[in-house]
């Protein structure tokens, strides 16, 4: 623990107070509203059942006699749809892989000194989950309502995985944090109130079919269900109401919770380890689900691994090697400083239907007390018996449920990684650039316009023009670019869920949307100007070094290609997103008429797309980056008249081979373009460049 800690800084924030009384106040207005609802519709329906009853008795009518019927079994309807939430069963939780003291001595005994130090009950179970997760749960019974709550710990193997030891305490402080914050309980209020208006307001199937039936039983008993559809619409706009208070409330509940125990992760772990845990956890999570999807794409092979934790430890130090990380001594990557490929952006909305605080708005929480101690960095796996069982065990559940576990041949982790690092290379550009090209078109400037005007300056070296500024300018873009958007659905859409948001570390709120877009647009204009004369100074920093005339008019006619193919590609992605936008309606239900619209867009669109795509595969400069495989599809796409819809149903064949064709026109372009720039970077290389 850090030796200057002040326990009274993990004391109940007067924000997070403020939140419990919200909740309070939300879950009290639902009691007053919904027993307010059920007094108004008994006496509606009593009324019904007074005047059903006139009509049974002083009616000799038939008819009559029926609505009185209608009138009465509607009443007694409408009282069991205030009611029937009651008889819906009970949900159980999942858990997962329960371990005891007698299982994890040592782990046990770390879990007990955290606790203790955090001043809360230990748990009463702790069970091992497969992903990157931790948390605190409590099986929300009735009696969870009035009786205190024992709680149980989970964590997450693949959170294990990527920690270090203080950095795995800082998660369980966190979680015994929640722990100790009895405002968990409102969690339980807020679940069964949510599971009687969720049936309230959206399981009604069996509700409504019992209504049509008995309405069109007889024509005359169908103005008792009108009335009952109409009162039960009334009801649950009143509903929907207070379903949105309650869970914006504990939502906001929810956020302040987690800054608190983020408090008594720092007071009991150290701020850095903390900040340190915050950072690790983007990129941990990252290359978990990298690992399941490359495990699902083994899997189409019929391959499948021993241990996908050794695996995710795999992509873990490719995702360092790419973000220039250094490997630790414990095999995990330094997270030293923020990783630009998870770079977050400047403009952060306070979404009022979010659980969690942003990264940034934790990390700033925790960095108030400055409260650091050395990190402990051996492994987290350390403090676990037979760790490498445990792993063994939940990468076997995982196959289990893919039902063909014993069928698949087991691939060893080290073919994976050699794989894996082949494509990357071949896939990538040289890392002398650092990520300075990946993902973005060159800017196109005039090449003999700017040997003209620079031949004769001084011009700035290799380790300038590529410093780790310079190279993270493109990222910068892309994010103000994002940021933008976010101002842009301020600005249009007028979403009432997002009262604030924060511009680097101070609030406003929706009416400054305008004004700071326009700083924002300001600023990335900026950084485009920046970027162009970036790319312009690279071309003739190489273009001096060159030291022949073939190898200057070499690299001209490069760049030229570069250029040209860009430009060329533009018009192949406007292409690919209206094929994209053209056949999406398929997929949605509608009138014959507004298919057959649809159709004849998809054919109008492909007077353009076809003649396009029969140019490009006949090009002699893109020929060498087309395999059999696309040729084949994209010769079936165009040497066939596809009928999309031969009413009454369309033709699922002829949709997937328009798919299919798209996605392969748009492989090629963006192959050739990759492989011309690659050409052209390698070949910068080779020249005599100034260091």
């Amino acid at each position: 623990m850090p030796a200057n800690a002040d326990r009274s800084m993990i004391k109940p924030t007067p924000a997070l107070s403020k939140s419990i009384y919200k909740v309070i106040f939300a879950i009290t207005l639902f009691v007053i509203t919904y027993l307010l609802l059920l007094v108004a519709t008994i006496a509606i329906a009593a009324g019904m059942g007074w005047l059903g009853f006139v009509l049974i008795t002083k009616q000799t009518n038939f008819i009559g006699i029926l609505i009185g019927i209608g009138l009465i079994l509607s009443g007694i309807m409408l009282i069991f749809f205030l009611l029937k939430f009651i008889f819906t069963k009970n949900v159980k939780r999942s858990k997962g892989y329960e371990i005891t003291k007698n299982d994890q001595p040592e782990l046990f005994e770390f879990i007990d000194k955290v606790a203790n130090e955090v001043g809360t009950a230990q748990p009463r179970h702790v069970y091992l989950i497969q992903d990157v997760n931790a948390s605190a749960s409590f099986d929300p019974t009735f009696w969870s309502l009035f009786l205190p709550i024992k709680k149980d710990l989970n964590i997450g193997l693949g959170i294990v995985n990527g920690l270090n030891q203080s950095e795995f305490k800082a998660v369980l402080a966190h979680e015994f944090g929640h722990f100790s914050q009895r405002s968990m309980r409102f969690g339980s209020y807020v679940y069964h109130l949510n599971r009687a208006l969720h049936n309230l307001l959206y399981e009604n199937n069996s509700y409504h079919k019992a209504l049509n039936a008995w309405g069109k039983w007889h024509y005359s008993l169908r103005f008792g269900a009108m009335l009952n559809v109409y009162i039960v619409r009334c009801i649950q706009e009143i509903l929907k109401k207070v379903y949105i208070l309650i869970n914006k409330s504990h939502m906001q509940l929810s956020r302040q919770m987690e800054f608190h125990a983020d408090t008594i992760a720092a007071y009991v772990s150290g701020t850095n380890n903390v900040v340190s845990l915050l950072r690790r956890l983007e990129i941990t999570d990252q290359c978990y689900n990298d690992t399941l999807n490359l495990l699902h794409t083994n899997l189409a092979d019929n391959n499948r691994v021993v241990n996908m934790y050794e695996l995710q430890l795999v992509m873990l130090k490719l995702c360092a090697d790419k973000n220039k990380l250094n490997i630790g001594k414990n095999g995990l990557p330094v997270i030293d400083k923020k990783v630009t490929a998870l770079q977050n952006a400047q403009i952060i909305l306070d979404d009022q239907w979010s659980s969690h605080p942003s990264v940034e708005d934790r990390e700033e929480n925790v960095n108030r007390y400055n409260l650091n101690v050395e990190a402990l960095n051996e492994p987290a796996w350390q403090l676990f018996n037979n760790a490498e069982h445990l792993q063994g065990v939940f990468t076997d559940r995982l196959y289990e449920n893919t039902g063909i576990n014993n069928e698949l041949k087991v691939i060893n982790i080290e073919t994976i990684r050699e794989t894996l690092e082949k494509e990357i290379n071949d896939n990538s550009y040289n890392r002398h650039y650092k990520g300075f090209y990946n993902g973005r078109f060159l800017k196109t400037f005039n090449v003999e316009e700017t040997i003209s005007a620079t031949t004769h300056k001084t011009l700035m070296h290799f380790d300038e023009l590529f410093s780790d500024n310079n190279c993270n300018l493109p990222k910068a873009i892309e994010v103000l670019s994002l940021d933008i958007a976010k101002l842009d659905s301020l600005i249009e859409i007028k979403n009432n869920d997002i009262k604030s948001f924060d511009y680097n570390g101070v609030k406003y709120y929706p009416k400054d949307a305008g004004h700071i877009k326009d700083l924002l647009n300001i600023e990335l204009q900026e950084k485009e100007n920046q970027l162009e004369y970036l790319d312009r100074n690279i071309f003739m920093t190489f273009y001096q070094a060159a030291s022949t005339d073939d190898l200057k008019r070499e690299l001209i006619d490069q760049y030229k290609k570069i250029f040209k193919y860009q430009e060329d590609a533009s018009i192949d992605f406007d292409n690919y997103n209206n094929m994209l936008g053209a056949i999406q309606p398929t997929y949605t239900q509608m009138k014959y008429s507004d298919v057959y619209e649809v159709v004849n867009n998809i054919y109008r669109l492909e007077k353009t797309v076809k003649p396009r795509i029969k140019t490009i595969i006949q090009e002699v400069n893109t020929k060498p980056f087309i395999d059999e495989k696309q040729k084949k599809i994209l010769h079936n796409y165009l040497n066939n008249d596809w009928i999309y819809f031969n009413e009454p149903r369309y033709d699922n064949n002829a949709i997937n081979v328009f798919n299919t064709a798209a996605n392969t026109y748009i492989e090629v372009i963006s192959n050739r373009n990759f492989q011309l720039k690659k050409k052209l970077f390698d070949f910068q290389l080779t020249l005599n460049y100034p260091n």
